[in-house]
């Protein structure tokens, strides 16, 4: 981008070379006939990502299924809503998000800033052969029951091409990647640095939240990490793995038996997420996934037990005065 606008202001030469290779490079593009494999999803991941040099952390805890399990019993048997792993998930990694204040945010011009609401974004298959996005935003003000039946209404109206906002935003892949790949460094410029929307494209201001929650588990992955991806700008990425049978024990050792679990693998850009923040977003999730009916309820009661957008400071003092008053 910085050589093309140098070349506009000073130099047209410049400018006339770059369109003489993209033109040849566009010729060549063309000329491969095999699209087999180039579907419009897979020219967007060939733009997006180049060699590594990236912030990466990787964390892999392992969680207790039954938990997860009775609450789904009771919540079909008493309201007749199905609850799946998806649904507590986007709540666990909402409230780990807004416990403290300094993570649910984005970087611009090399400053964090603080976003007003937990959103995140989740991929919903489309009959094997896609994946379309949908972000839910403020997930911290939802209960568990509010986003699965806001799932379950989006769900329905993309498998029935009600919705067709997932063809309108992967529209430009149908173009040579070089455009591709200007794009995918543009549109995030757009929506995230200056906050603006691209109604064209049926792409908002910060479209992808600052988190993403995809679920292999019907997939038959017990682990498997996820890239962050520059284009959706996430803090991070988590893969919900396929739940299994594993020998566990109590903490000294004692009282060995088998337990349901499942993986939660994620991928946390580093910028912001260090080891203390790290701790207190860990066993936020653990609150959640030990206890789920306990976060299925409304915003402002979570918000008095919780106290969101604290400081590092604020929370240990809030949590030790709460353990006082046990």
């Amino acid at each position: 981008m910085a050589i093309i606008l140098y070349s506009l202001l000073y130099d047209r030469r410049l400018f006339g070379c770059y369109v003489a290779i993209i033109t040849v490079y566009s010729i060549v593009h063309y000329m491969i006939k095999d699209d087999s494999a180039n579907t419009n999803r897979a020219k967007l991941r060939y733009a997006t990502w180049d060699g590594p040099s990236g912030p990466e952390i990787y964390a892999k805890k392992t969680l207790p299924m039954k938990p997860f399990e009775d609450f789904v019993a009771k919540k079909l048997k008493e309201e007749g809503v199905k609850i799946t792993l998806t649904h507590v998930a986007l709540k666990a990694m909402a409230h780990a998000m807004a416990v403290l204040k300094g993570i649910n945010g984005k970087i611009i011009f090399g400053r964090f800033v603080q976003l007003p609401g937990v959103g995140i974004n989740t991929l919903i298959d489309i009959d094997g052969t896609d994946l379309a996005q949908f972000t839910f935003k403020d997930c911290e003000k939802k209960s568990i029951t509010d986003i699965a039946k806001e799932m379950r209404e989006h769900v329905i109206a993309v498998k029935s091409k009600k919705n067709t906002d997932h063809k309108q935003k992967t529209q430009i892949a149908v173009c040579f990647d070089w455009v591709n790949s200007l794009a995918i460094q543009l549109v995030p410029m757009i929506c995230y640095n200056l906050g603006l929307s691209i109604p064209a494209l049926k792409l908002e201001k910060n479209q992808f939240g600052t988190c993403m929650v995809t679920n292999v588990s019907g997939l038959g992955y017990r682990e498997c990490y996820a890239p962050l991806c520059d284009f959706t700008r996430n803090v991070a990425v988590v893969v919900v793995c396929e739940p299994y049978w594993n020998m566990t024990c109590d903490q000294d050792g004692t009282n060995q038996r088998m337990e349901k679990v499942f993986n939660w693998m994620q991928t946390t850009d580093h910028r912001f997420l260090d080891g203390a923040y790290a701790v207190e977003m860990y066993k936020a999730l653990d609150e959640v996934w030990k206890n789920p009916s306990a976060f299925d309820k409304s915003y402002e009661e979570l918000n008095k037990e919780h106290r969101y957008y604290s400081t590092y400071r604020e929370r240990k003092a809030f949590l030790a005065e709460k353990n006082k008053s046990k």
